[in-house]
């Protein structure tokens, strides 16, 4: 996944990018639901 559409996923659930970065975690689950 890369970063731009990462961006876009946490936009679309209304959680801004740098506070989504502050946990890896929550990547790390968007990831994994692709």
């Amino acid at each position: 996944m890369k970063v731009d559409e990462l961006k876009a996923e946490l936009d679309q659930l209304g959680i801004e990018y740098p506070s989504a970065a502050k946990k890896p975690e929550l990547i790390e689950l968007l990831k994994e639901s692709e």
